[in-house]
């Protein structure tokens, strides 16, 4: 059994001289704000000798006071529940194992549920808010119906006894069996389910035909400058046009246009091979 595993928290992907995103970001950040105020300076010096001063005149406009939410704080406490102030509830959404089809059983919880490629996946994680209006169209304004897109993550180490995804528990030595690799890699990737808000109740649409899932190993189309390089090419898509899936989904963000970007962390710590392996195979390249 492998004992060296990598802690996804040490992990380090970019291990090469390139520059981080940070770094890159930063840059371009700075070069912003010095074309701002060069911009504003030229304002400045255009208009600095005409004596113009502000419609209502006097003192600068005084800054709007705060607007607070006005609940009571929540005191410490060592409870093991969701604690929410005085006049606020909680309830559960959207959780593993929720059917994202009419023709998806109800989740048992027991170890023996399938189908996991139509379910909530495990460890959710970043997550965008899409509105719609009564059409079902794109609307920035929409407060009681929309899309939420999910990210899903992990799942729970096959060593704890919180492993309930399989009826025994699951398996801790290797090989593991197929069907409970099958599983766990299902619950990764990302949701995208319809969300509804009826009098003050929110709940998951379940036959909105919006909802779908993308799992490790959903078909994935290749687009961008990378598509069909020599680098790109697999024995699953040998024209270098398309991948399988997407693991170990955390950040999101959400485009001007209306899109999901979803970000994959720590996706190496997925893939090993045992020294056994390696010295059995002889690797080659076209």
């Amino acid at each position: 059994m492998k004992t060296d595993r990598i802690d996804f928290n040490d992990e380090n992907s970019n291990t090469s001289a390139n520059p981080s995103f940070d770094s890159v970001l930063q840059a371009r950040l700075g070069r912003r704000s010095l074309l701002r105020g060069s911009v504003g300076a030229v304002g400045t010096a255009m208009l600095g000798g005409l004596g113009l001063s502000a419609c209502g005149g006097g003192d600068a406009e005084a800054a709007p006071a705060a607007i607070l939410l006005g609940f009571t704080a929540v005191a410490k406490n060592l409870a093991d529940v969701v604690t929410v102030p005085a006049g606020y509830t909680a309830s559960v959404l959207y959780a593993l194992g929720d059917p994202l089809t009419a023709g998806t059983a109800a989740y048992k919880n027991d170890g023996t549920d399938a189908d996991w490629e139509n379910r909530a996946g495990d460890h959710h994680d970043g997550m965008e808010w899409f509105g719609l209006d009564a059409d079902g169209k794109p609307s920035r304004s929409a407060v009681d119906r929309g899309l939420l897109a999910v990210n899903h993550e992990a799942t729970t180490d096959e060593k704890l006894s919180s492993h309930f995804l399989h009826a025994n528990g699951g398996t801790t030595t290797l090989p593991r069996p197929a069907s409970e690799v099958d599983k766990e890699t299902a619950i990764h990737g990302v949701s995208v389910v319809e969300i509804k808000k009826t009098g003050d109740k929110w709940a998951t649409v379940q036959a909105s035909g919006f909802n779908f899932r993308l799992t490790a190993l959903s078909e994935i189309e290749i687009a961008g400058p990378a598509r069909g390089n020599a680098l790109m090419l697999t024995k699953y898509s040998a024209t270098g046009t398309k991948t399988r899936g997407t693991l170990n989904n955390c950040g999101t963000g959400k485009t001007p246009w209306g899109t999901l970007l979803t970000g994959e962390e720590n996706w190496s710590g997925y893939f090993f091979r045992s020294a056994t392996d390696d010295a059995a195979r002889v690797l080659t390249r076209a």
